[in-house]
């Protein structure tokens, strides 16, 4: 089943993202097998990162949600 995991940066968004960077696309080619699709969300500039999107298919809600918290 897919499920779509829609993240909004916080304040300092910029600064967690830039020092999870690395564990963030350790993470997603460790599940390679379940993403589907992944990217940013940008402000309407087009230029400044709000967030992202991620498509994972997982068998129900309790793995979509146990992806999502273990996700740094």
């Amino acid at each position: 089943m897919l499920y779509i995991i829609y993240q909004e940066d916080r304040p300092g968004g910029a600064a967690i993202r830039a020092a999870q960077r690395e564990a963030h696309f350790a993470y997603l080619e460790k599940h390679n097998d379940i993403l589907v699709l992944g990217g940013a969300m940008l402000a309407e500039d087009g230029a400044m990162r709000i967030g992202s999107v991620l498509i994972i298919n997982v068998p129900d809600r309790a793995a979509a949600d146990a992806f999502s918290e273990n996700e740094p």
